[in-house]
């Protein structure tokens, strides 16, 4: 897009230990009742990393994001006031992936299906 920085994140969703990645990953105030929720969490806080630019330098529990069942929305970047929209894309199954696009401008996302030659 010329609009703004634009990040995207996706995850194969996993069986992971969620209680230990919580404690790289979510606020103390954030809870992911199920391993899709914290997927949720997890894509959308790195999206936003990487369209600053920051990456991982930025630590993902101080990036506040809405709760999975709310829509996508962020709440806090550490050090800065930043805009910026968020929209949870809707991948294969056994994935979450997420977009930033750091603007609050109205936007329109369009997804595709990417078709596979074997």
């Amino acid at each position: 897009t010329r609009i703004a920085p634009v990040g995207l994140d996706v995850e194969r969703i996993s069986d992971v230990d969620v209680d230990g990645l919580a404690r790289t990953v979510l606020h103390p105030d954030e809870r992911a009742g199920s391993l899709a929720a914290f997927f949720t969490y997890w894509t959308r806080k790195e999206a936003v990393v990487k369209a600053t630019g920051d990456g991982l330098g930025v630590p993902l529990p101080e990036v506040r994001v809405s709760p999975p069942a709310e829509p996508p929305e962020l709440l806090a970047y550490p050090g800065r006031e930043l805009e910026a929209t968020l929209h949870d894309l809707h991948p294969a199954a056994g994935y979450s992936a997420s977009l930033a696009v750091l603007t609050t401008a109205p936007l329109r996302v369009f997804e595709q299906r990417a078709i596979l030659d074997d």
